[in-house]
């Protein structure tokens, strides 16, 4: 008799068994547009698949994924997009390689998520006026990368057990934490007024005013690898700072 009732509770329904089953819906889904994303399929044959409604996947698939079942199946294409005008696919061969009915679709596909056009992103942002600054954030100093369309590009640095500093012209100080020099870095295309930040074990060196505009055609970005993860510095006062 006591098997029996222990039997009984087991199989009733909470919420462990009511999170596996919406688990499991999300986990068809996923499974689903990973496998049919070419066919660009709507979302009640993506809720089909799932067994369960498209209100419920839509609901489910955000609070699980982070993002709707038709974001995902977006970004499996832009990612697709991506590999073939990498490798040289004309706009108009990555649009229907990759399931969109022309390369309109594919523009308002890159203009939502990468703020540039498919041409443009090919031509890696050549002729583009993009905007960008180091800002704190609560994961770290974030790089913002903006053009006219919105945000393009955005990166976290990562705090780890070096420093880094500028010391005269062209060159970066590798310092420990303890202030001690480990190496310098040296390039004649470091330029100032400069700003500093990493992105894994890579340093990112720009000659734009953190504090200024600046003029946006003459900036450029410099990844260093440096080895390590670590903090960059503030910038220094340069030499003209210090006259006024």
């Amino acid at each position: 008799m006591n098997l029996a009732m222990n039997e009984h509770r087991l199989t009733k329904p909470g919420p462990q068994n009511a999170a596996l089953r919406d688990y499991d819906s999300v986990r068809r889904a996923i499974a689903f547009i990973s496998e049919h994303w070419r066919a660009q399929p709507t979302i009640e044959a993506m809720a089909e698949a799932a067994a369960v409604t498209p209100d419920e996947l839509h609901q489910l698939f955000r609070r699980w994924a982070g993002l709707t079942p038709k974001a995902f199946m977006q970004a499996l294409t832009l990612d697709h997009a991506k590999g073939l005008l990498r490798d040289s696919a004309s706009v108009l061969d990555a649009a229907l390689d990759s399931g969109l009915s022309g390369p309109g679709r594919l523009h308002d596909l890159f203009v939502t998520h990468e703020a540039m056009s498919p041409g443009e992103w090919k031509n890696g942002g050549a002729g583009m006026t993009l905007r960008f600054g180091f800002h704190p954030s609560p994961f770290g100093t974030a790089i913002v990368i903006a053009s006219g369309r919105g945000l393009a590009g955005l990166a976290f640095a990562e705090s780890g057990n070096i420093y880094v500093g500028l010391i005269g012209t062209n060159q970066i100080a590798v310092l420990d934490p303890a202030g001690n020099e480990i190496r310098r870095i040296s390039s004649p295309l470091f330029d100032s007024p400069w700003g500093l930040a990493f992105l894994g074990q890579s340093l990112l060196v720009t000659n734009a005013d953190i504090q200024e505009p600046g003029i946006p055609a003459n900036w450029k970005v410099l990844k260093v690898f440096v080895g390590e993860s670590g903090l960059a510095l503030n910038r220094p006062r340069t030499s003209d700072e210090g006259d006024h």
